[in-house]
């Protein structure tokens, strides 16, 4: 661990809020103060410090994509459930 990052978590440690936070598809472990987290950016091999807002924002515009993606799933199933019933009433013959 390198001294700046060791510096990062002492200070973190000396405050009255501190919370484990987990980065997406890390396995280690870092520290909250307030609203700002720090945690170890395992593939930019550093300390990478977040606010709590920011990440918010970006899940609040991630469910919204979510939302229309399942919304046109809906209809394409719907479309499909359509054509599935129109095939299976019309006469087949061989």
């Amino acid at each position: 661990m390198q001294e700046e990052e060791k510096k990062l978590i002492e200070e973190l440690s000396q405050g009255e809020k501190i919370c484990p936070l987990r980065s997406l598809g890390a396995i280690e472990p870092g520290y909250c103060f307030g609203e700002v987290c720090a945690f170890w950016d395992k593939e930019n091999k550093k300390c990478a410090i977040i606010s709590i807002a920011q990440t918010q924002e970006v899940i609040k515009k991630l469910v919204v994509i979510i939302d229309e993606i399942l919304a046109n799933m809906h209809e394409v199933l719907a479309n499909l459930n359509e054509l599935l019933r129109e095939l299976t009433e019309e006469d087949y013959y061989v």
